[in-house]
Parts: C-alpha cells; structure tokens; sequence
C-alpha cells in the first residue's frame, strides 16, 4: 500500500513478509521517487535480505561477513595479526540480564578464508556491558565499568584462561552507554580511553604506587609501559579515532565531530586568560546537524527527527581498499537514523573543518530501508577496507529516557539474539583478507617497513608489535627508515617511537622541524615541547617556523613559544598572530605564549595595528582583559589613560577587556566603580580625572545614538565599569522599545554591575516592567537574583502585584525557592504554590489529557520562547545552555510531556546546576561548561559565560538539580502545553 502524506511517500508493506520482487520495487522506489520512503517493520530480516537493503555510493560494494549465530550484538571489534576478529557482544544491552552479566567476547575465525567468519568460539563471557577491545601483546584489553580487562589464551584453543583487570574505578554513570570505552593506542604510545560522561576514580590495579586518578570531565590515557595514568582532554562518549599523526576525534550523541585541539595543561599555564576550551566542534553543518534517513528510524513509536541524536563509533579512514578519495574521511554513526555519516576533513588553523562529501549533500554514505539495522562501530581491517558493526535491534533507545508507560510496551529485547558485521570496499579493488599477511613480530625488518605501508591498520599493528616487544637490532632500522621513507607518517611514528625509546636526538629534532612535510614538523615541535629541558634553544633557534607556509605549524609553534618566558619571542609571535588572526585557536596560542608579558606584548600590538578586524577585536579585548590580570592598578590605568583616545578599530575592544579584568581585582568588591577606582590612582597622571571624565561622557553619547552597533555595544558595555551617578540614567533610557533587543539587554547588563537599588527600584516599577519583553524582564532577574538585596525586592514586588507572577520564568522561580534565607523562601513558596499540589506521576496523569487535543504549531514557538530558550536551542532558536532540544522529535509525547512536568526524572551528566557564591557577596547558578585546574566557567541562562578563578569562589555546591524548574506546565494553559509539544514535535 503507497499513501501520500504532506509530500512525502510513504510505503507500507510488511518486510517480513517480502519477496524477492518487493524488495527490488523498494530500492527502486526509494532511488527515483522524491520525497521520504519509509517501511514499517515487525520483524527483522535475514541477513541476505537485510544487505539488499544498503544504499552505498555506487563507486563501492558491501559484503556481509559475519552474523548470527557467529555473533550477538556486536558493539566493537579488532582484528589480531592472523586476521581472526575478536568481536564484543553487548548482550544485556540496555538492562541487563536476571541471570547476571551476559557480555561476551567472540573469537571469529575465518578458516576457508573466503572473507566470510563463519566459526564462533566464546572467548569470554560474563561482562557487565563489555563496549570495547583493541589488541594487546598475546592478548586483548576490553572495557567494562568498573574495570578494563586483559585477556589472554595462554593455551591455544581460543579461549581466555586469564582475566586480569588492569585498570579500575570507572563510574557506572547514568545508563549503561555512557561509560569508558574504545581502548585505542595512540601515536604518543599510550592507551586512551573515553570518559562515557561517567569518569571515575581510576587506580591501576597492580601497580598501587601509581597515584589515583579522578577523570573528571575529561577522558584517560594509559601508558603501557611505566603504568602512568593521565587526563586526556576531551570528554567522548561512544566514539574515539586518531588520524595518522595523533591529531584526536570524538563525538557525543549530538556532535558527531569535535576535535581536541589543546589539553588542560596548556589552559594551566595561562590561568588568568579567560578561556577554559579545549575541544573545536569541526562539522561546517554544525552540530545535531541534519542527516537524511531512508527507513523511518524509528526507536519507539514516533518518526526520527532528521538530525543526530545518536552520534556514535567515529572512525577516519586511512586504508587503501576504497578509491583514494575516501582516505582521511571521517564516518560516524547513527543507529537511531539506520545510518553512517561521512565528513570530509580539511584543516584551519590550529583546528579543522569537516564538510559533507560533494555527493552526499541530501544524502548519507550509507543508509537502509531497514529499521532495525543499527550501526554502531566504524574501523579500518587488515585489508583496507571499511567495516562496521551491526547491532540490529528493534529498539536501540534507553529506558532510561522513556515514561514508565512507554518503556513498559517498549521490546527491548527484540534482536538480541542477532548481529551483523559488514565490510565495504571499493567496486574495482579485489583485495581480500587473506593476500595481506603481516609480518610477524620477529621480523623486525618486515615491520618496520609496514610503518610505510598505505593501509593504516598495517601500520599501526606494526607500530603495536614493535613497541610491544622491543628488541635492540630496532633502533638502527627505525632510524634507517627515519632517514629513508617517502612516508610522512612513517616519519611521525618513529619520532614518537624514539622519544618512548629514549633514543630522540637533537639531530633527529633538527631534521623533524625542517621536514618537508607540514605534518612531521608539527611532530618535531610537539616532542621539542616534551623534551624542552634536554633542547632548550630548539624552539627560540627556529624562529622561521613563525613564518612557516602552513598554519597548523605556526599554531604548535605558538604554544612552543609559550613554554619559556622569552620576551625575544614576540617578534614571532607577532609574526604568527598577524598571518593567523581570523582563527581562534591561533589568537589563544598567542595569548597563552605571552603569558606574565602582556604588557610588553601590548605595545608592540600597538604599534603595528589598527584595523577593525574582527579577529582583532576579540584577539584585543582577551589581550587587555590579561594585561589588566597581570599588572598592577597603577601601571594599568597609566597604560589605558596614554591610549584612551587611540583611533585604532579596536581600542574600545581592548578597553573594555582591560577594565572587565581590573574588575576582577580581588581588592575590588562587588558593585564597585572601576573607573573611580582608577581615578584614585595618585601617580596615574595629573590629567587623569579629566581624561577619564571625557572619554566616559564620549561613551554615553555613542552609546545613545546610532553608530556601528558594534561600536555602540562597547560603550554600553564600558558604562558598566562606572556607576549609577555617572551612567545610571543615560543607561535607564535605552530601556525602551525603540530599541533593538540587543542594545537593551547589554544596558540591562551594565546596569546589573552597579549593584544599585536605585536600579532594582526602576526596572521593578509597574510600567517599566510591562513593558519590557522576556529577554530583557530575564536580564533584569538574572541582576536581582545575584544578591539577598534583590531578591527580597523582587518578591515584594510580586506579594504587592506590582510584578505578576507569571511574569518570572520558572528557573528563577527555582533559584528564589533555594534561598538560603528560610523567612524569604517561605514567603516564595506561598507566592508561587498552588493549592492543586500533586505528585509527579498524579500531575502526569492529568496532564496526559493534553496529547488529545490538536495543537497550534505556531502558538507553540511562542511558548518556547518565553519558557524555555532562555536555556534550549530547538532548531537554531534559543541559548545552548541545557541539553540541545533539536532532536527531541524523535521522543514519544509522553516522554517529552514527562521531562517537562518532572525534568530531575532524568538529569544527564554535565546539566547539573551549580550553585556558585563568591567572596565578593555575587551569587550565580548555572551548569559548568568548562573548567581547569585554576578555573572554572559557568553558563548560565540566555547563554551568558563567566569564567571564575577558583581562589575567587567562597562556596560551589551542585544541588544535582537540573536547571530546569519543576512544575513548569503550572505557567501554561492546558492548549499552550499542547502546542509547546506539537511545537517540539515538529507536528
């Protein structure tokens, strides 16, 4: 049966009950029919029929090569060096099995060698949700919260005779797909793992001298061979891949791309910068972008919302088995969406951009009619070719994340007893597994020159097994083939082999950095940087690299400039900035490097530009936000008083950074005037009260009248660093609707760093507030809500009606209810408790009754913009505060009508909210974004950012709380709830 439904056609037709000819019209209908075709399914196909079903790029064939009965739900896999597979079967995804843990490893060999595995040997089982394996020595390291694993055959029948837990004391997290996985040896020569969202306090088991490690918020790296623990930066969920030169990939379930660009101790060394990122979301279609599904992706009982919400097994392929304009593409998957993504990957500056492949625009690299398939693992084989594990379940979503109501007619258990594994090469390429023998491990030679070969997983496994067993005839061939190869990442690999041999020479150094290809002098900088005790003039005695051709080197040479305080080295620093200052990772280079010398910095800035740039005016404003850090009151005032009236475009940038910084003096309390405190400066000039006075009365005429709003903005902003005499009132009547949003929220803003009750007396008189609209009465509230003063005139202002009550958002309803002052949270209590209280699963009932009546779509946006995207993005709209609400279509009614009536039923890690007190008086709430060991930034409502030094914070306690106010329905008639869902449905 074809039904047409709002311009997209619809196919019904029962798959289980397919014929050869059914199959072969689908296909057909689903290339050359526009509009979506989609396929309801009750039960799974066969994997001959299931196959059928794959779109590919027509330059490429897939080959299934393993499925039930061989393997059971297979979540990641590794090949050994007889190219048999060990495969790891998740098989109590997602809620365990009442018999215990049911998680196994499958040892699949392939004895006709005919690329098909057709012979299964258990060869472990009994894990609590095992989620990834790499090869190791004789043996196989898994992961499985608590403990990763080695596992070893000591006896030859394919069997694990020893289980032996190397490291342990990961946290089981929240639900069971967020935990540590993929093990992955990196070119640095350390094991890595993914923090799963869940972290831990990780101990090596044997080894108790080696301290334990609390992950925190980033992932883990283990060295194999001192047994050494680190923090690794980034924070993956299920997905980790190097490139061939150990640049890091991750994703979450919503950005399907990051790049790690920096690690905390580079942040470290800057504390006082302003910046705690260290991760680049690369996708140019942005993240929980679009991806275009062939089945329905259906998880429960609703379509797929047509964007990631599933992001996951990321891989970037470096094999020889596809055309050659496959290698360096990333592919993640989607299972959600039945489907692999495919990125093309390119570099910028100190990070990369990813785009989609040119074909691939309205389309996806691989994607199935199948609504059980469920791809969840990308990697490379000894073949070159392209695998990817299967999953293939019916329903692949977390109860976790569903109403009690669904979850219960939820299967989740259909399509545990099945699994495939596929392999995709290229059409022409006739490769196969078997014409690839690698060398053993005592042919050294053979291995070292499998460093050269073209297919990454040769290379790699042949780095493996060197570094696995070193013998002393390696290091002359590695230095012959050092010296020799055509092969940059040969070339990389073995400095990093030398540098774990303790075999790195200066000559080796030299050679690195003056290497003709961009790749290895960024390796030669990185291992100058570990060895900078041992070389200490390599980096100051380069200084051509400032100028080098490629800006991934000039980026690495920025922060090996930075290791050392060399004031020699700003020449080239400046050198860098001028060539790289419209890419941010680059201005931050720059800005660590300078470090205790932002002043001297600043000068020779000064001197050399003026443009209005957009890249110098954040690049100026960080600049002067540091330089005012650093020095002290007196030597900053005279520094902005000599360049108060310069006409560079971005002086006003710098000015308003040096004065956001010098207000962070911890001398300076809260409410204090900036500007009068530099007017008390007594060796700061005769002139400057004069200067000062001038400049400021300068910043309130532009501040007022039509210029560039750039421009205009930054006189708003610097109004903020005086006070209410000098700029209250010229403040007070940019409040108005003549306009624009933005100018009123930034003198909203301002007028919050007064700290004045003449301010809090005028935004809460009756008119002033009506006429405000949400996102400026937020601003207002976010001001009151920083100190007891505020609040208490707000709820006032509430009790004698002057403000009503449906006027406060509900998270601020929610901050006002954690008072620490008993008297004012029982007055906020009364103000805002209705005498139809009820319990969660009472008001879910209730309001079930909603889902009945038909909604409004358009009346729904207006309710997410006054009740939620001061902390949401749906669909671009909002502020990325909490969780990305895109792909929330693809939840059923139900569970979206749960999470608002009860949003702690389900509070994912990292949404937290965070209670912050200072000790200047300010009191903030909102999620920590980023942090270091020295700082920390906090993201509160409308998207605001504030970074706060540790030593500055009295009190920070996490209420495991989300933002998100409970009770939120109580503000919206029983239509406007409706229409909020239709809204979030994309009904």
């Amino acid at each position: 049966m074809i039904r047409i439904l709002g311009g997209q056609i619809l196919i019904r037709i029962q798959l289980e009950r397919m014929t050869h000819i059914h199959l072969i019209a689908l296909l057909f209908l689903s290339y050359f029919i526009p509009g979506r075709v989609t396929a309801e399914q009750a039960k799974p196909l066969a994997p001959q029929d299931a196959i059928k079903l794959f779109q590919i790029p027509d330059d490429l064939r897939i080959e299934l090569v393993a499925a039930e009965p061989q393997i059971f739900d297979p979540v990641a896999m590794a090949f050994d060096t007889q190219l048999n597979l060990y495969v790891v079967e998740n098989r109590g995804y997602p809620s365990g099995n009442p018999d215990g843990p049911s998680g196994s490893i499958a040892f699949l060999q392939d004895l006709d060698q005919d690329g098909h595995y057709e012979h299964r040997t258990l060869f472990a089982d009994g894990f609590d949700y095992p989620n990834g394996v790499m090869c190791w020595r004789d043996g196989i390291i898994v992961t499985s919260t608590p403990h990763v694993y080695f596992l070893r055959d000591t006896d030859g029948d394919h069997q694990a005779d020893e289980k032996t837990i190397l490291l342990e004391g990961f946290n089981p997290g929240g639900s069971t797909q967020l935990r540590v996985s993929h093990p992955t040896f990196g070119i640095d020569n350390r094991i890595h793992f993914t923090n799963g969202l869940s972290g831990g306090k990780v101990r090596v088991t044997r080894h108790p001298e080696i301290p334990m490690l609390e992950m925190g918020r980033e992932d883990l790296a283990y060295d194999p061979f001192s047994h050494r623990i680190f923090k690794s930066a980034g924070r993956a969920q299920f997905g980790l891949t190097f490139d061939a030169y150990g640049n890091k990939f991750i994703c979450s379930n919503r950005n399907h791309f990051q790049h790690v660009v920096l690690q905390t101790e580079d942040l470290n060394r800057a504390p006082l910068l302003r910046f705690t990122e260290t991760v680049e979301d690369i996708p140019e279609h942005g993240a929980a972008s679009k991806i275009y599904a062939l089945s329905d992706a259906r998880t429960t009982a609703y379509a797929h919302a047509g964007t990631f919400t599933a992001a996951c097994g990321i891989h970037l392929y470096q094999g020889n088995a596809l055309p050659e304009t496959y290698l360096g593409d990333g592919f993640v998957c989607d299972p959600t969406g039945n489907l692999i993504h495919r990125d093309r990957l390119s570099p910028s500056g100190g990070t990369f951009i990813s785009q989609r492949a040119d074909h691939e625009l309205a389309s996806e690299f691989l994607a199935t009619l199948d609504n059980w398939s469920r791809p969840v693992f990308v990697t490379g084989g000894p073949d070159g070719a392209l695998y990817f594990c299967d999953m293939y379940r019916k329903a692949i979503e977390h109860p976790t994340y569903l109403p009690d109501e669904i979850a219960a007619i939820t299967d989740f258990d259909a399509g545990k007893d099945r699994g495939r594994i596929y392999r995709i090469t290229g059409k022409i390429n006739e490769t196969s597994v078997n014409q690839i023998p690698l060398p053993s491990a005592e042919s050294r030679k053979g291995l070292v020159q499998f460093l050269s070969s073209d297919n990454g997983w040769h290379r790699e496994t042949a780095r493996r097994l060197l570094m696995e067993n070193p013998q002393p005839d390696d290091l002359p061939l590695l230095n012959t083939s050092y010296n020799e190869s055509p092969s940059a990442p040969a070339r990389a690999a073995i400095l990093h082999m030398f540098y774990q041999k303790n075999a790195l020479t200066q000559t080796h150094l030299q050679n690195a950095i003056s290497d003709v290809d961009a790749h290895v002098r960024v390796q030669g900088i990185k291992l100058i940087r570990k060895t900078a005790s041992e070389h200490p003039d390599l980096i100051p005695d380069h200084r051509a690299l400032a100028n080098d051709e490629n800006a991934t080197v000039r980026f690495h040479y920025a922060l090996a400039l930075g290791d050392s305080s060399i004031q020699t080295s700003h020449e080239a620093l400046s050198q860098i900035l001028h060539r790289g200052i419209d890419d941010r990772w680059t201005r931050i280079a720059v800005l660590m490097a300078v470090q205790d010398e932002a002043l001297t910095f600043t000068e020779r800035v000064f001197e050399s530009t003026t443009t209005l740039q957009f890249g110098w005016m954040d690049f100026m404003n960080r600049l002067g936000y540091l330089l005012a850090r650093q020095e002290t009151p007196e030597k900053t005032t005279r520094f902005m008083l000599q360049h108060l009236n310069s006409k560079r475009g971005w002086g006003l940038s710098f000015h308003e950074g040096m004065l956001a910084g010098y207000k962070r003096r911890p001398s300076l309390k809260s409410g204090t005037s900036v500007i009068g405190n530099m007017s008390s400066m007594t060796d700061a000039g005769p002139d400057k009260d004069f200067l000062l006075d001038t400049w400021i009365q300068d910043r309130i005429q532009s501040s007022a009248h039509n210029v560039v709003q750039d421009q205009r903005l930054l006189s708003i902003k610097i109004l903020g660093y005086t006070d209410y005499a000098t700029a209250g009132e010229p403040l007070l009547a940019l409040l108005t609707p003549l306009n624009a949003q933005v100018i009123q929220t930034e003198a909203i803003r301002s007028l919050n760093r007064f700290r004045d009750e003449r301010v809090m007396d005028s935004c809460l008189n009756r008119e002033t507030w009506r006429s405000f609209t949400a996102p400026t009465r937020r601003e207002v509230i976010t001001g009151l809500l920083v100190n007891q003063t505020g609040m208490e005139k707000l709820v006032s202002a509430l009790e004698n009606n002057t403000v009503q009550t449906w006027s406060i958002d509900r998270s601020s309803i929610a901050r006002l209810k954690r008072s620490r002052n008993a008297e004012l949270k029982s007055r906020v209590v009364k103000l805002f408790t209705t005498n139809k209280k009820s319990d969660v699963a009472r008001r879910y009932e209730e309001y079930k009754q909603v889902l009945k009546l038909l909604p409004d779509v358009n009346s729904g946006k207006k309710v997410f913009e006054s009740n939620c995207m001061s902390c949401h993005l749906f669909g671009g709209i909002g502020y990325s505060v909490g969780p990305d609400l895109t792909g929330i279509q693809s939840q059923p009614l139900e569970s979206i009508l749960l999470h608002i009536i009860n949003p702690n039923s389900l509070l994912i890690p990292g949404y937290e909210s965070y209670l912050v007190e200072t000790k200047s008086g300010d009191t903030l709430m909102g999620l920590i974004a980023s942090e270091t060991d020295k700082s920390i930034t906090l993201k509160q409502s409308m998207g605001v950012e504030t970074t706060l030094m540790r030593d500055e914070i009295q009190l920070l306690e996490s209420n495991s709380l989300s933002m998100m106010p409970e009770s939120l329905e109580s503000g919206m008639t029983h239509q406007e709830l409706r229409d909020l869902l239709g809204f979030l449905k994309g009904e």
